[in-house]
């Protein structure tokens, strides 16, 4: 066997074998929480953040930049190689393979010790005792109605009239700041340092459907800020919810959510309340698209605009790119302890539900 080749194995193996060593320890959710979340991630994304959170722009971004260029030359490069080789040329394919996958394996790893652990630790719903069982439609309908109601009253606030949309004059900025307050004001959620940043991949991001990303090799939590500029705190919030440590989507939007509350800023307030009925609207309609026409109904003038202007937004944006990147990211939650993919969003639904009807226990008593 070519000598360059035997190295590439070697190296290959080696790390197939840590992968699946981490795969293995994934399953001790105890040591994971306890270990991982408690002292490795927190020292390794606070000190990613530190670094990060002075800079005015995205280094996150720019490193993935260098990245994909350095990927492209190389491969550009060992192509032309390959093609002026005459002797042992599937030889040399072969270790260039098999090169290529270590390295993708050696970032997977690299990924996994950054961040990824946390996809396999405690539910959110076992630490806060909210119950998540099978949401029947009768609660979808009544937690839309209640969710439409407390849309309206905040719109109402922004605007003292119901027929008119509200335009923030926040700036970005001034959304970053504020929803540092919210998880402030929620010591379980709060972390040491932030680090918030405008994605330099805004257009992409656009035809892609993606609002914001977390990214691991950097600590910075990504945002989208071309959508409406009301679908924004939530994103914010939710994109910080990772940073926290919330790795699975339905608990970062249900954190979004109660973060973006505690936040006591009025614009933030409407901005969750008005995602999560969307949310809870969308789950009713498989149930009964009827019921959710009622409960669309009940909105204000004012905020249907809103949800007019979010869906055009995304419509104008339509690509034949989009269903590819829904692929990967749906094949990638699923391989990371998500096994319902992109639909796990959704889950936040039933977050929501448990989380109200242990409020409402709680009063009851």
């Amino acid at each position: 066997m070519d000598k360059q080749l035997k190295i590439n194995v070697y190296w290959l193996a080696t790390l197939l074998l840590l992968l699946f060593v981490f795969r293995l320890i994934g399953d001790y959710t105890l040591l994971i929480e306890n270990v991982y979340f408690g002292y490795v991630y927190k020292f390794i994304s606070g000190a990613l953040r530190l670094i990060t959170g002075w800079l005015p722009f995205s280094l996150g971004d720019v490193f993935y930049s260098i990245v994909i260029l350095l990927v492209l030359l190389n491969t550009i490069k060992f192509v032309r190689t390959l093609i002026k080789t005459k002797e042992k040329r599937w030889t040399r394919l072969l270790s260039g393979l098999v090169k290529a996958g270590y390295l993708f394996i050696g970032a997977y790893l690299i990924f996994q010790i950054c961040w990824g652990f946390n996809y396999f630790r405690e539910p959110l719903s076992e630490q806060m005792n909210i119950s998540t069982e099978k949401v029947e439609k009768e609660q979808l309908t009544q937690l839309a109605l209640f969710l439409a109601k407390r849309v309206n009253e905040t719109h109402l606030k922004l605007t003292n009239d119901s027929l008119k949309q509200y335009k923030s004059t926040l700036s970005t900025t001034d959304l970053y700041e504020i929803a540092k307050t919210g998880y402030k004001e929620y010591p379980s959620f709060n972390f040491k340092f932030y680090s918030t940043k405008t994605s330099l991949y805004k257009k992409l991001m656009n035809y892609s459907g993606i609002g914001g990303y977390y990214n691991p090799f950097s600590g910075e939590a990504q945002v989208n800020t071309d959508p409406p500029k009301f679908s924004l705190p939530f994103t914010i919030c939710h994109e910080m919810a990772h940073q926290s440590g919330i790795s699975a989507e339905q608990e970062a939007n249900f954190v979004g959510y109660l973060t973006a509350l505690k936040t006591n800023n009025t614009f933030f307030i409407y901005s969750a309340e008005l995602e999560a009925f969307m949310y809870t609207a969308g789950e009713l309609g498989r149930m009964d698209s009827v019921a959710r026409k009622q409960c669309y109904r009940s909105l204000n003038k004012g905020v249907k605009e809103d949800i007019k202007e979010y869906r055009k937004f995304w419509m104008s944006y339509s690509s034949a790119i989009e269903p590819y990147f829904e692929w990967y990211y749906d094949w990638f939650l699923k391989t990371n302890n998500q096994p319902k993919g992109i639909r796990s969003y959704n889950e936040f639904v039933n977050l929501l539900v448990g989380y109200y009807d242990q409020k409402s226990m709680a009063q009851n008593k």
